[in-house]
Order: structure tokens, then C-alpha cells, then sequence
């Protein structure tokens, strides 16, 4: 990856710390003199975004639980399986990097 493309990631994903990150990491209290109060508030704000995380993943993982009863999953993995198992073949083989990159990261690396 050249370093442009690099730098616009991190400058594009930076939005996402600052709109939803940043407010959360805002209420954690760090002035206090309390340090038993810093550790709480810590505790808090990592216990609440682990739950999140975890409520998440647990609906994600009921979505593809429903892939799963459907049948479509297994196909799915297999097939997508061994097209990850071929593109490194590819690459070993003939020493040659795949460009899966998308137009806009194509156009920053120039």
C-alpha cells in the first residue's frame, strides 16, 4: 500500500473516533482527585463498550445463524474458502500482488 493511500485511510476512519468514540471517552472522568472514581469511571466505559461489542455480535452472529439453517453458509465459506486459498497460491506462485484496492485509494496512490 503506498503511503498516501495509507494516510487517506487513516484520515477517512478518524471520522469514525471522532463521532463515536470521542463522546464516550469524554464522560470518563480523569480530573477527578478520586483515583477510585477514575478506576470507576474506566471500568464503566470499557464494560460499556464491551457489552456493545458483545450485543452486536451476538445479533450479527443470530443473522448468520439464520444463513447457517439455510444452508447457504457452508456453500459460502467453501467457496470463498478456496478463492482466499487460490489468491495466495497466485501471489507465491508468480511473485505478483493483487490490487483489490478500490478506485478512490487507486487515484491517492499516483
Amino acid at each position: 500500500m503506498d503511503l498516501s493511500a495509507a494516510i487517506a485511510i487513516g484520515f477517512l476512519g478518524s471520522f469514525h473516533c471522532v463521532g463515536m468514540c470521542g463522546p464516550i471517552a469524554l464522560v470518563v472522568p480523569i480530573r477527578t482527585r478520586s483515583s477510585w472514581i477514575r478506576i470507576l469511571g474506566a471500568f464503566i466505559y470499557n464494560g460499556g463498550r464491551i457489552l456493545t461489542y458483545f450485543l452486536i455480535g451476538a445479533l450479527f452472529g443470530a443473522i448468520g445463524w439464520g444463513f447457517v439453517m439455510a444452508g447457504f453458509q457452508q456453500g459460502l465459506s467453501l467457496v470463498l474458502g478456496i478463492l482466499i486459498i487460490l489468491i495466495v497460491l497466485y501471489q507465491w506462485i508468480f511473485r505478483k500482488k493483487l490490487d483489490f484496492s478500490p478506485d478512490l485509494f487507486g487515484l491517492l496512490s499516483r
